[in-house]
C-alpha cells in the first residue's frame, strides 16, 4: 500500500493517478487496499469540515465477477481512536461522469460546475450528502462513503455497487489509521436511492451505463427487437427487482408521492422480501406532495432511519418479521423528531468547521 499527499485542488478523475491501479492487483484479495491518501473534505463543495478522512483505493469485484477497483472516503469524528461502529453511507449518483464520483465531489478544491441547470449545488452532489453523513460522525461512528460505480463510473450494474460496499467495508477494517477503531465494528449500511437514471449521450457513456462493451449495436434496432434481444433481457432481468432475500434486516422509507421512485415498485419489492422471510421495517410517508417529493422526504425521513441504526449499533433487539405502516410523516415519531433537531446543530458545526462526535 502506498500514501500519497493531501493535495491543495481536486484534479479531475481522469487526470488524477490515484485511480490507476498497481500492476497485478488481480491477484489480491476483494477488499485490498491498493493506495490510500490523506483528503480534506468539504460540504457543499464550499465549506472546509472538520473531519478527519482518508481516501482508499482497494480491489473489488465487477458485475461479471472480474476483478475491479473502486474508491473510498473513509472518516473519523472528533477525539481519540477506539472501538466505534462503522456506517457504510452509500450517496445518490445519478451519472458516469467521473467528476460524480464522492470520493471527487467530497473534496476540498473540486470546481463548483455554475452551468448546471440545476444549479451549481445539487441534493444528489456527495458534497451535500455529506450534512447527511455527517449525522453518523457526531454520533461517534466511523463512516464510509465508496464510489458505487468504481473507477470506470459504471452504473446500473447488477451485484457489483453491492461488492463495492461490502468490499469498502472490507478495506476500512483493515486500514491502519481505523483499525483501533475497527476492532469491534458494528458494520451498518445507509444507502439513498434516487430512482433516477442520467447518462451523457455519446456512446462510451452508453457502453459504461450498462457495463456492456458493444451496447453501440443496439441503438439502431426497433425497440421490440431491442427489448427481445436474449442479452438485453437478461440485462434488464439483472436489473430489476433483487433475485435474493435480504437476510439482515432492513429500514426502509418510501413518500407515497414521490415522483422519481414511485411507491408501488418499492411496495411490490418489500411485499416480496417479506413472503420470503425477510425482516424489513417499511414507512410509507404521507405527507402533502411539496413535502414528499423525492429530494425533500430523502432529508426529511432521514431522523428516523438514523435512529433505528442508532438502535442496532447500540444493541437493540433485532426486528423480526415485516412492520409496514403507512404514516403521515416518519419526522413525527417523537425519537425521530429528537435526531432531528440534534441534526440541525450537526449541520451548523459541520458548514462552521467544528470539531464532530468524540
Amino acid at each position: 500500500m502506498t500514501s500519497a499527499p493531501v493535495a491543495s485542488a481536486a484534479p479531475s478523475a481522469a487526470d488524477d493517478p490515484f485511480y490507476t491501479a498497481p500492476a497485478g492487483y488481480e491477484s489480491t484479495e476483494p477488499g485490498t487496499i491498493l493506495r490510500s491518501r490523506p483528503v480534506q473534505v468539504a460540504a457543499l463543495n464550499l465549506f472546509p469540515t472538520h473531519i478527519r478522512a482518508w481516501q482508499l483505493l482497494y480491489r473489488t469485484t465487477d458485475s461479471h465477477g472480474d476483478p475491479y477497483t473502486a474508491a473510498s472516503t473513509v472518516m473519523l469524528p472528533d477525539g481519540p481512536v477506539h472501538p466505534r461502529p462503522l456506517l457504510s453511507y452509500q450517496t445518490a449518483v445519478d451519472a458516469v461522469t467521473g467528476m460524480c464520483r464522492p470520493s471527487v465531489a467530497l473534496q476540498q478544491g473540486t470546481p463548483i460546475d455554475f452551468t448546471n441547470p440545476d444549479g451549481p449545488i445539487t441534493a444528489g452532489n456527495a458534497s451535500a450528502e455529506i450534512l447527511l453523513a455527517a449525522v453518523g460522525l457526531d454520533h461517534g461512528w466511523a463512516v464510509s462513503i465508496p464510489d458505487q460505480g468504481g473507477v470506470n463510473d459504471h452504473f446500473l450494474t447488477p451485484r457489483e455497487p453491492g461488492y463495492i460496499a461490502l468490499d469498502g467495508i472490507r478495506a476500512a477494517e483493515h486500514f491502519d489509521p481505523l483499525t483501533p477503531a475497527a476492532r469491534d465494528l458494528v458494520r451498518q449500511a445507509k444507502d439513498r436511492c434516487t430512482g433516477q437514471i442520467v447518462i451523457n449521450a455519446d456512446l462510451d457513456s452508453l457502453g459504461r451505463f450498462l457495463a456492456l462493451p458493444d451496447f453501440a449495436r443496439y441503438l439502431t434496432v426497433p425497440l421490440d427487437q431491442f427489448l427481445h434481444d436474449p442479452v438485453i433481457a437478461e440485462a434488464l432481468r439483472e436489473r430489476g427487482y433483487a433475485q435474493s432475500t435480504p437476510t439482515a434486516p432492513i429500514y426502509l422509507y418510501n413518500a407515497v408521492y414521490d415522483e422519481a421512485s414511485t411507491i408501488a415498485g418499492t411496495d411490490r419489492q418489500v411485499s416480496e422480501y417479506c413472503a420470503n422471510g425477510a425482516s424489513v421495517t417499511y414507512r410509507r410517508d404521507l405527507f402533502p406532495f411539496m413535502f414528499s417529493a423525492h429530494g425533500p422526504v430523502a432529508v426529511l425521513g432521514a431522523p428516523a432511519a438514523f435512529t433505528w441504526l442508532e438502535q442496532r449499533m447500540t444493541g437493540a433487539p433485532l426486528p423480526q418479521g415485516c412492520d409496514i405502516q403507512t404514516v403521515p410523516s416518519t419526522l413525527l415519531d417523537p425519537a425521530a423528531l429528537t435526531t432531528f433537531g440534534s441534526a440541525i446543530g450537526t449541520v451548523l458545526r459541520t458548514l462552521l468547521g467544528l470539531p464532530l462526535g468524540g
